[in-house]
């Protein structure tokens, strides 16, 4: 015979609140403190409770989701570690508090922006995480113009609340790691030009390699795949040092400067922003800026969570990852 499903008195008795206080917790409402909201939760999980979602969008008049857009090519999220590490934390993060995790992989902007549209009129969503906000980005516009609560991922936009990435602590700390082994040039292949933390990096780069007294040439990639980086490598000849906006650029940059007989490191140094599996098996293995993308999801979620809840809510911004030095960078 199969065991009646938990109600929501179920798991006030087993909590010791009242039943009001259980539909606070799970539909992420105002009205019980966080410690109280967290209990319930996870009393509701290990009793198995699975809320209607059909019930709990007529009882609040929400979807009880979150989406995100995602405007890359399909080539992106099979190599790049960041989209899938990004998209599990934010989805972590939701699952803890009830809420479900809505995704669409954008094939043109109109495609991005008619989705937006169509979720909202449809109640499909409560509100969305925005990524890779870019020049010229007319999506805060159109979220604005629908009132559709909105966290942004890494920057601050005129729309929305924002989870800040520190792009210029980012590119500090690689310039000061590369001026410790007497780097004289440096080259930078970032990514695409249009985004907007590859312009504040730019930007960084520019200023604090001559701070440093340091030569800086960079080149902005055509997208994020190891052909980009062979591409731009054949670009910026002459250097010390290169800095890589992630490690598949890095990878194709590498395999270019082998195949024209140079060393690394006695010849040019290598470092990613980002880290991951490749960095450590390569060879040499590959100096790399050590962030977690899932922890980055995760405080993205976390604050729409709160901004959903009607929370005064303010900007965030993400410490400065550590360098974590390879043979690439050991001269």
């Amino acid at each position: 015979m199969v065991p009646p499903r938990p109600t929501i008195r179920d798991i006030a008795r087993a909590a010791g609140v009242s039943p009001t206080a259980v539909s606070f917790a799970l539909n992420n409402r105002p009205g019980v403190s966080e410690d109280t909201r967290e209990r319930i939760i996870a009393i509701a999980q290990e009793l198995g409770f699975t809320p209607s979602s059909a019930a709990r969008a007529l009882s609040r008049s929400r979807a009880g989701a979150v989406g995100l857009v995602v405007g890359r090519a399909a080539r992106d999220f099979a190599e790049e570690r960041f989209f899938f590490h990004f998209i599990v934390g934010v989805e972590r993060a939701l699952a803890r508090r009830g809420l479900s995790f809505v995704f669409h992989a954008a094939s043109s902007e109109d495609d991005e922006l008619a989705t937006y549209a169509t979720w909202w009129s449809e109640r499909r969503v409560d509100g969305v995480i925005l990524l890779d906000a870019r020049e010229n980005d007319p999506r805060p516009a159109l979220l604005a113009h629908h009132s559709i609560p909105t966290v942004v991922a890494g920057e601050k936009l005129g729309y929305g609340a924002a989870v800040v990435s520190d792009e210029e602590g980012l590119i500090s700390t690689v310039i000061d790691h590369l001026a410790s082994i007497g780097t004289a040039r440096v080259g930078y292949v970032s990514g695409p030009a249009h985004l907007a933390h590859t312009q504040r990096r730019l930007a960084a780069f520019t200023e604090l390699t001559a701070r440093a007294g340091m030569v800086g040439l960079s080149l902005p990639a055509e997208d994020y795949t190891q052909e980009a980086g062979r591409a731009a490598v054949g670009e910026l000849a002459g250097v010390d040092a290169m800095i890589f906006d992630n490690e598949i650029l890095a990878l194709g940059g590498m395999r270019r400067m082998t195949e024209a007989g140079l060393d690394i490191p006695a010849d040019v140094a290598v470092i990613s922003l980002e880290d991951s599996h490749l960095c450590g098996v390569m060879v040499p293995p590959i100096t790399a800026v050590r962030r977690d993308p899932a922890d980055f999801g995760e405080h993205c979620a976390d604050l729409m969570v709160e901004v959903l809840a009607g929370h005064e809510v303010a900007d965030r911004r993400e410490g400065v990852p550590e360098i974590i030095e390879r043979a690439s960078t050991i001269r």
